[in-house]
């Protein structure tokens, strides 16, 4: 265990080397974002995931989030991106929570080699309601208290 002037220097150079690392996922994440709020117009996400595309919006907005690859430096600015260019916001809570729980690239490459077909596919089955709960629990929740709702874009 390093104590004093040792640590800090470690410490720092610790640092340096995290942000170096996450910087290019960043830049990524952050092309990805302002592609999205370039080319995708902003009528054909409304139509899509926006307030009133109803279940339809929560199973597309679950299919984007479970096929969705990388890290939260890819996924949480292109929500934002899709929450400015008019997604509503129970779709983008079924994104995430999709891309976190279902995550099929997760599950091809590390999921199943390591806990085996039968477990994977299991958890799977059992996650994939949940994007679309959450998304309906999120509308519900703005609709009845309407001053949590993001102001963004």
């Amino acid at each position: 265990m390093q104590r004093g002037s040792d640590a800090v220097v470690e410490s720092l150079s610790e640092s340096v080397f995290l942000a170096v690392g996450l910087l290019p996922q960043i830049a990524v994440g952050l092309f990805l974002a302002s592609l999205v709020s370039v080319m995708v117009p902003k009528d054909t996400v409304g139509k899509w995931l926006g307030q009133s595309s109803g279940l339809k919006g929560l199973i597309g907005a679950t299919i984007i989030g479970a096929i969705m690859p990388g890290g939260p430096f890819a996924s949480f600015p292109l929500a934002l991106a899709f929450i400015a260019a008019g997604a509503d916001i129970g779709c983008m809570i079924a994104f995430l929570l999709a891309w976190a729980t279902i995550g099929l690239n997760r599950l091809l490459v590390w999921e199943a080699p390591f806990m085996g077909f039968d477990f994977s596919m299991l958890r799977f089955f059992c996650s994939l309601p949940a994007p679309i709960i959450a998304g309906f629990a999120a509308r519900w929740l703005v609709r009845r208290f309407p001053s949590i709702r993001p102001d963004i874009g």
